[in-house]
């Protein structure tokens, strides 16, 4: 389920190219949606606040390893420039953590990786620890 916001005219190219790709979800999928939508909306906040302890535990933690890192306001991803002199490799082999090459985003993901936040925090903070101590 999923809805488009915007301007007026990009929207209907958005539903002229959706109406070539696809006709809609399936009957159970917008029933399952309309059902959410009327439902207590308190397990979203409870996703939401524990997505947002694993990006402050992530992000703080790669800040203080030296990483230039942002604090995203919302996502499931951290997208970091790797530091200088620090590889994929180096993560992978080193210390045990994969990652995502930003590089398979495209050309302009190079140098750039992908932490997920899908994780679970106990994860997150043993990551944090092992990237330390490069």
């Amino acid at each position: 389920m999923g809805f488009a916001a915007g301007d007026k005219k990009a929207l209907a190219l958005l539903g002229k190219i959706k109406s070539n790709i696809d006709s809609s979800a399936t009957a159970f999928v917008q029933y399952a949606g309309a059902v959410a939508l009327r439902s207590d909306l308190g397990c979203v906040k409870k996703s939401c606040d524990i997505l947002a302890k694993r990006r402050d535990i992530l992000v703080d933690g790669l800040k203080r390893a030296g990483w230039d890192v942002k604090k995203p306001a919302a996502t499931y991803y951290i997208w970091t420039k790797l530091p200088r002199g620090l590889s994929i490799e180096t993560l992978l082999q080193k210390v045990h953590i994969a990652v995502t090459p930003g590089e398979g985003f495209g050309r302009y993901g190079k140098d750039f990786i992908r932490f997920s936040l899908t994780t679970p925090t106990e994860r997150i903070e043993e990551a944090v620890k092992r990237i330390a101590t490069l």
